[in-house]
């Protein structure tokens, strides 16, 4: 099986950069591959209806996020501050992340099972741990880093700007796209969209766990033609209706792709 994020990669400076930069997590990274990789193996096993048997308590997955939570803490990629939710983002990156630096595929094919279709219980999971650990955190790290709501964004795999297509959604920018029966549509307490691949298995990591309804934008369709806006200044752009379309911004020159 082929995963949407296989091809991602980061230039050699970025990486010397990140090794240089966090060190304390680039050495708790991997203890914690190694530990998704042989939870991997744990829900590969599945039952008679198919369901993945669960993950083994000694596999030490636990233990190894504890300590890269840790990590995150002491080199200034978190504080106190931060929700359940951007930590469980933050692992999410320290993980694409440390794939694209030449790692094995099977512990993000692990995170993606846990972080998207166990959700719920991965941000129970990365809170009792942020709590146990918040104690122990130096602060030293954060002095020279600035956090957002309590959280460092190391990278960008997905923006804002988000279409709805008939057979899914996918992002303006990138190559994203989430088909129908990995996402599941939410109203209350946030309208949006809940991504699990739960039909498909195809995870993605550059994915996000959520998009609201205000970031995706469903197309105007007039006979031959469709009507998007410009993801970059905002701009009613036209094109010519085909399943798959590219749409040049006659205002900024943006260019895009989108299915239709």
């Amino acid at each position: 099986m082929i995963y949407p994020f296989q091809s991602y990669k980061v230039s050699p400076a970025y990486k010397k950069s990140f090794l240089e930069e966090l060190p304390q997590v680039s050495s708790a990274l991997p203890e914690f591959f190694r530990a998704t990789t042989v939870a991997s193996q744990s829900v590969q096993q599945r039952d008679i209806f198919g369901n993945p048997r669960g993950i083994r308590q000694d596999a030490g997955v636990d233990d190894s996020l504890k300590l890269l939570l840790l990590a995150c803490f002491n080199d200034g990629l978190l504080s106190e501050q931060a929700k359940p939710a951007q930590v469980l983002d933050l692992v999410r990156q320290l993980s694409l992340l440390w794939y694209s630096f030449g790692n094995k595929i099977d512990s993000c094919i692990f995170l993606g099972y846990y972080f998207y279709e166990m959700q719920s219980t991965a941000l129970h999971l990365v809170d009792e741990l942020k709590k146990q650990i918040g104690f122990l955190a130096s602060v030293s790290g954060q002095a020279h880093r600035h956090l957002q709501d309590g959280v460092d964004t190391l990278m960008l795999s997905y923006s804002p700007h988000w279409y709805r297509a008939q057979a899914g959604i996918g992002d303006k920018k990138s190559d994203i796209f989430i088909a129908d029966g990995d996402f599941t549509k939410t109203d209350l307490p946030r309208p949006g969209y809940q991504i699990h691949f739960k039909k498909s298995k195809l995870y993605d990591l550059r994915a996000p766990f959520f998009v609201s309804t205000q970031q995706v934008e469903t197309p105007l369709v007039q006979q031959d033609k469709i009507v998007s806006s410009c993801p970059s200044c905002g701009q009613k752009c036209r094109g010519k209706l085909f399943s798959f379309i590219e749409i040049k911004c006659p205002k900024c020159s943006t260019v895009w792709q989108q299915k239709t």
